[in-house]
Parts: C-alpha cells; structure tokens; sequence
C-alpha cells in the first residue's frame, strides 16, 4: 500500500496521500505505539467516491423520453 514505517526514526513532516476503493463497509485502521522519538498521523480525510448510480429524477427523465419516442411511432404508423 504505502510505505513502511516501522521503526521509522525522526523525520521531517511528509504528507502521504491514498486512494482506496471499499464496497462501502471496510474498516479503516491505524496502529499507534508512544516512543520518545515519536510521529504523529493527523488530518486523515474519508470522502465518498462517485457511484455511478443515476438519481430517481434522471431515470424518470430516461423513461419520459423513451414514452414519447413509443408515441410518436405509433402516430406515424396510425
């Protein structure tokens, strides 16, 4: 995944940036141990991705359209 920090000594501060993809119901854990020389993790940001899944009024919109292309084919053959 990312770099290994484990029995990391002091260093400057780095910003480490993932991009991860869940089914929605993953855990997402840290592990922490308090050295004397020690690092701190702060500002960790979870944000929700794209699903790809279309809103109620754009699938209504979809069969609208598909309702009236019906009916202006069937007047054409009337």
């Amino acid at each position: 995944m990312g770099p290994s920090l484990l029995n990391a000594g002091a260093f400057a501060y780095t910003q480490y940036t993932y991009v991860l993809s869940s089914l929605g119901n993953d855990t997402l854990q840290f592990q922490y141990r308090q050295d004397p020389s020690y690092w701190g993790l702060d500002d960790i940001v979870v944000t929700q991705g794209s699903t790809g899944v279309p809103e109620p009024g754009t699938i209504g919109m979809l069969f609208g359209g598909l309702g009236l292309i019906v009916v202006g084919l069937r007047r054409r053959r009337a």
